[in-house]
């Protein structure tokens, strides 16, 4: 499997930030998806930001401890179905592509949420991992489902970093309270519920 020179874009630096910070980069390794859609790096950053800034305000609501004041960083990588189901294949033993994968550094929710985040060094950014998506696997299901690449993609980037955040849906109730946070971070851009959808992410 041949792996695409990547190309990495970071969050302008003049953007108006909360407290709380995630800085964001995006690697391309698929060149379609930069002529599918030239912004779509920078749709993925301003909605992996919305998804973060939802979830402190869920832990804040929750009464949990946060990440307040912390500088965060994830990767989003915008991959082929081959990139993907090699991954598929060595990290979790599936055949074939899935949409989505997330590779969380802190793989509880526990840690997410203050009670065992790392003592960083001063100015050094907690890592939360990296979310890849494969382009055929969403194009495909957008088309069944009759939804838009755009409004997709953003639902797979909200899904991969409520993952990188410690949220999964294993359980029941677990995947109501993920499903419910997804819906509403999606509403505010605009995107309808997917869950109506029934398509399945990792």
């Amino acid at each position: 499997m041949s792996i695409q020179t990547a190309r990495k874009i970071m969050a302008p630096d003049n953007l108006t930030k909360p407290q709380t910070v995630l800085d964001v980069s995006v690697v391309v390794n698929e060149p379609q998806w930069l002529i599918d859609d030239p912004a779509i790096e920078e749709i993925c950053i301003a909605t992996a930001q919305r998804a973060f800034e939802a979830a402190q305000k869920a832990f804040e609501q929750a009464r949990r401890p946060n990440m307040s004041g912390s500088v965060c960083e994830a990767c989003i990588v915008l991959a082929d179905d081959d990139f993907v189901a090699d991954l598929n294949n060595r990290y979790r033993d599936q055949q074939g592509p899935t949409n989505v994968l997330s590779f969380a550094a802190l793989d509880e929710l526990d840690e997410v949420d203050g009670a065992g985040l790392p003592d960083l060094p001063d100015g050094m950014p907690l890592v939360l991992g990296d979310v890849i998506i494969a382009r055929g696997v969403l194009h495909r299901e957008a088309k069944d489902q009759g939804i838009s690449t755009i409004n997709h993609t953003r639902h797979l980037v909200v899904h991969g970093i409520l993952h990188l955040l410690g949220y999964d849906h294993i359980e029941d109730s677990d995947a109501t309270r993920m499903e419910s946070l997804e819906t509403d971070i999606l509403a505010t851009m605009g995107v309808d519920n997917p869950h109506y959808n029934g398509l399945d992410k990792e």
